[in-house]
C-alpha cells in the first residue's frame, strides 16, 4: 500500500531533478532523510526510480545530544536549529563543508539550554 506511492513521489521528485537539469550535479547521487526513509527497502526503491546510489543520511557533527539525535528522524530539525545558531552568533560556530575553515562540533544541547 505504501510502496507504490513512495514509488510515485520518488518518480514525481526525480521528474522534477531531471527537468531542472540537477542530475548530472548529483555524482554522489542522492540522501535521504526524515521519519520515511527509515520504511525497510526505502533506499532500494528509491535507487531504482533515480537510477544512482542513495543513502540516509543522519545529522552529524552535533555535541551534547548527538547520539540523541543521530537519526534521519531528526536531519530538519537539528539543520534547522544549526542554521539558527550560525545566524545567531555569526561567528562560524558551524561551517559549511565548502568553507576553508574546518568545522567545529556543535553542542546542542547548551545551544538549547542557553536560550530556554
Amino acid at each position: 500500500m505504501i510502496e507504490p506511492r513512495m514509488e510515485e513521489i520518488f518518480a514525481l521528485a526525480n521528474k522534477e531533478v531531471r527537468k531542472n537539469h540537477f542530475a548530472e550535479l548529483l555524482g554522489g547521487g542522492i540522501v535521504l532523510t526524515g521519519g520515511t526513509s527509515l520504511l525497510p527497502g526505502i533506499a532500494e526503491l528509491a535507487e531504482q526510480v533515480f537510477e544512482m546510489p542513495v543513502r540516509l543520511g543522519s545529522p552529524r557533527g552535533v555535541g551534547g545530544l548527538a547520539e540523541n539525535v543521530a537519526d534521519p528522524r531528526f536531519s530538519t530539525g537539528v539543520g534547522l536549529v544549526l542554521h539558527a545558531a550560525r545566524q545567531d552568533t555569526g561567528n562560524g560556530i558551524y561551517t559549511d563543508t565548502a568553507s576553508a575553515r574546518p568545522r567545529q562540533r556543535f553542542d546542542l544541547w547548551n545551544w538549547f539550554t542557553s536560550r530556554f
